[in-house]
Parts: structure tokens; C-alpha cells; sequence
């Protein structure tokens, strides 16, 4: 699905691009329609072994946030566990020129529920980490399940992130706070005409249609 998927971007010529991409974009108050970021959540190794092959064959950037205390073990999710990708695969995804690594916090923990000095340590530590891994400046973060407050936002901006983003389905604006970014979920159960539609136009939601670009 996530081939086909891909697939269908590339055909129907929308504006993939990368996070910085559209940061810059943003910066310069023009996003162009159909403009659209891929990202994946956690570093999973199917990233590596499955979705890296296919953005390759479309040349599709992508980000990838990443959880840094599982890096090359193995990681629980929904009852089972799943192995990681380690170093040497996060640095071959980086040097491919394609794919971003970026942070997802050190643990994923809730972080609404902890301290705000305690949501620093695990912003700033895993954005470290990757710098240092990578020889890269690490700017755009995303929030563990998509949780946020107003004390996560700003323990997440003190530690040197510039673009974070949420679960929050919708558009990206021109003007949107930075360390809010929306993100549309895609998954399995999602069909390729709903994929496109919502790339398109947004998600019918109970209350109100929102479009989205990433």
C-alpha cells in the first residue's frame, strides 16, 4: 500500500518535499498546491528495509523522528515487539540525501505527564544524539502520540527545536505557531482513492472538511 501509495504522488506530480522544504516555504509565504511531506514515526526497521526501497525508486524525501534508547534493539508496539533500526542504518539513510533524521525524544514517554525540565532532557538529549551521529543541525521534532501543552511546547523550544509537530490532522498554513505543526495519519485501512483525496482536499471530519498538505 505504502508503494502504491508513493506511486501515486509521483504520477499524479505532486510537490513532494522535505520538512526543511517546507519550512523554507513558509518562511517565504508561498506553499504551492499539492505540496505534500512524508514522514514516518518511531525508526522502526521496516522503515529501513520497506519504505526506504520505495521512496528511493520515486526519489520521494521523506523524515524520519526517531526514539534514540532503541536505536539497533527492539521496541513494544500495540503487544508486540519490533526490532529497531541501529546506527548503521540510520547514517545510510542519511548519506542517501533523500531521507532526514529527526527527533522523537529519547524514551517516548507522555510527555504531558512528566516534569518540564524532565521533557527538556528528553527533547535535547535525542536531538543531540542525532547531531552528533550525524553531523547534522536537528530542528524539527515530533510529540511522542502527538501530546502537547503549552509547558511541552516551551521546554521543546528551549531545547533547540524550531518545528514540531503533532497528530492533529489538517493544512499546514502560512502563519501556523511552529511548534504545532499538523500531520495527517495514513495507514493500511486508508484506500488509494481516500489517500489521494486527502492529499488533495482534507479529511470530512464529524464537525468540519480540512485540507492538509503533510
Amino acid at each position: 500500500m505504502f508503494e502504491q501509495q508513493m506511486k501515486m504522488l509521483r504520477e499524479k506530480r505532486f510537490n513532494t518535499v522535505s520538512l526543511a522544504t517546507l519550512a523554507v516555504m513558509r518562511e517565504q509565504n508561498k506553499i504551492p498546491p499539492k505540496t505534500v511531506c512524508v514522514t514516518l514515526d518511531d525508526g522502526f526497521m521496516d522503515s529501513y528495509t520497506s519504505a526506504f526501497p520505495v521512496l528511493m525508486k520515486f526519489q520521494i524525501p521523506a523524515s524520519i523522528f526517531i526514539e534514540t534508547a532503541n536505536i539497533g534493539f527492539e521496541s513494544k508496539n500495540q503487544g508486540a515487539m519490533f526490532s529497531m533500526m541501529g546506527e548503521r542504518e540510520l547514517k545510510e539513510l542519511h548519506d542517501s540525501g533523500l531521507v532526514s533524521i529527526e527527533s522523537h525524544t529519547v524514551h517516548h514517554p507522555r510527555i504531558t505527564k512528566i516534569s518540564e525540565e524532565e521533557v527538556y532532557h528528553e527533547v535535547w538529549e535525542a536531538k543531540v544524539y542525532i547531531e552528533r551521529l550525524l553531523n547534522k543541525t536537528c530542528e524539527h521534532f515530533a510529540y511522542p502520540f502527538g501530546m502537547h501543552n503549552e509547558s511541552v511546547r516551551r521546554a521543546t523550544f528551549k531545547a533547540g527545536i524550531r518545528h514540531a509537530y503533532t497528530t492533529q490532522e489538517g493544512l499546514v498554513r502560512l502563519g501556523d505557531d511552529t511548534m504545532r505543526l499538523n500531520r495527517n495519519n495514513m495507514n493500511r485501512t486508508i484506500s488509494l482513492t481516500q489517500f489521494e483525496s486527502i492529499c488533495l482536499w482534507g479529511r470530512l471530519s464529524r464537525t468540519r472538511f480540512r485540507q492538509t498538505f503533510s
